[in-house]
Order: structure tokens, then C-alpha cells, then sequence
């Protein structure tokens, strides 16, 4: 954990896949993992990914989203605060930002979300269609937290990874 009190491990448990939190099965399933748990900033809790019956589920603290068809946990997002997530997921062949229990899409490739230092605001870049890429930005405190795309950038000698590492930090600070 961020402060050092906590350790977390998945083992295999008589053929089962077990979650251990300082030592205690927290969670078990039947399938393997989805590769990623997270501490939570604050170390009060954790964030992460399984399968169970062929879909995917994400747990955040204790509440639980799924299922879905895949969940990217790689571009799993947290607020400093502790409070919010973002992760991709993903439903027949389209993709979705999941984020305070609404999901926002259809992409044709996951989303890449980030928060800001104070966890007010959240960006993500993601592609509507194969060719291009949006950059969006949320406000937390607006009405109804609604999204505002703030400009659509045209994927002509950039790659779209190109643009998700290195532009999207630029934004970010940008927007802050």
C-alpha cells in the first residue's frame, strides 16, 4: 500500500485464483486474473479486476461494476482523493469509459483517462472512430458532471499511442 501498512497478493487456492489482504481472502473466483490491483492512494482500500462465469468485473473499494465483456486495466485511472475511477471496458467489439457508474462511448479503442491533482476534473483521450481521436474533459463540479469535448485531432503522420503518451500529458497540464 502508498503508506507501506497494507500488503495485497493473488495465489492459487486449491485451483482457484484467491485475493489476500494482509494474509485474509478478500475474493475468489474461479478464473484467472485480469493482471492489475491497485491500493488506493489513501491505502484505505483496493481496486481491481477479475473473471467470473467468462465476464469481467471490476471492484473498487466495495463496489462492484460488471459484468463486462474485458475491463483494460492498464488505463484504470484513480483520483488522488481516493473517491473516483475510470477504467475502460469493454461491451461486444465497442469500448466505454466507466467513471461514478456511467459509462461514455461507444470508442473503437479503450479510452485513456487521468485525473487532476485536486480530483476535481477528469480527461481522457479516445477514438469515435479509427482515424481520429477526441480529447475529452469532465468537470466534476458542473451540473450533472457532464462531459465537454473540447477538440477532435485528426490522426494523420501521429500514431494514436504517439498521441496518447506524449499529448495527452501536455493537456493535462493545460487544463489544470
Amino acid at each position: 500500500s502508498p503508506d507501506s501498512t497494507h500488503f495485497a497478493y493473488w495465489a492459487d487456492d486449491k485451483g482457484k485464483t484467491s485475493l489476500y489482504l494482509d494474509g485474509k481472502s478478500v475474493d475468489t473466483s474461479d478464473e484467472p486474473i485480469l493482471f492489475s490491483t491497485r491500493f488506493l492512494p489513501n491505502s484505505k482500500g483496493l481496486c481491481y479486476a477479475f473473471k467470473r462465469g467468462g465476464k469481467a468485473y471490476l471492484n473498487f473499494a466495495v463496489a462492484q461494476a460488471g459484468p463486462f465483456d474485458d475491463v483494460d486495466v492498464i488505463s484504470l485511472a484513480i483520483s488522488p482523493d481516493s473517491k473516483r475511477f475510470a477504467c475502460p471496458v469493454k461491451r461486444g467489439e465497442s469500448w466505454f469509459l466507466l467513471c461514478d457508474g456511467k459509462e461514455y462511448g461507444p470508442y473503437c479503442f479503450p479510452p485513456h483517462p487521468v485525473f487532476s491533482p485536486d480530483s476535481g476534473r477528469l480527461a481522457y483521450v479516445a477514438c469515435e472512430t479509427k482515424d481520429s481521436a477526441t480529447v475529452f474533459l469532465e468537470a466534476a463540479a458542473l451540473a450533472g458532471g457532464g462531459n465537454m469535448r473540447q477538440t477532435l485531432v485528426e490522426l494523420l503522420s501521429v500514431g494514436r499511442d504517439a498521441l496518447l503518451s506524449a499529448n495527452f500529458s501536455f493537456l493535462l497540464s493545460a487544463f489544470r
